[in-house]
């Protein structure tokens, strides 16, 4: 069984033709490779909504990651003891959720 650090590192693309929705780690002539695709015609039903959730899965991972890193930091900590929140801990749950909302947009194909 493969561990999560065993996957293929994003970000992720989707490449689409006329028959299926490739999403690959860049352009083919760039030296990417597919991860996966999509069949069938691209213009059916949820095909392009699917590929787009499939292509976010690096990015969505990562934000999740973070949110697990920041309630289990200091600042988690911070909340059950009341100690007021510094500058520093706004500036980390900003840059978690800028990262969260890019990886949600992302899936959304916004």
């Amino acid at each position: 069984m493969l561990r999560m650090s065993e996957y293929t590192k994003g970000p992720w693309i989707m490449i689409e033709n006329h028959t299926n929705i490739s999403i690959a780690t860049g352009q083919y002539a760039d030296g990417g490779h597919q991860v996966a695709f999509v069949a069938g015609n691209p213009n059916l039903p949820n095909r392009r909504a699917n590929a787009r959730l499939m292509s976010s899965a690096p990015e969505l991972l990562e934000a999740l990651r973070a949110w697990e890193n920041l309630f289990l930091s200091d600042f988690a900590i911070s909340l059950t003891t009341r100690r007021p929140m510094t500058n520093a801990d706004q500036n980390e749950i900003d840059a978690v959720l800028i990262k969260a909302r890019a990886a949600i947009a992302k899936a959304d194909g916004r």
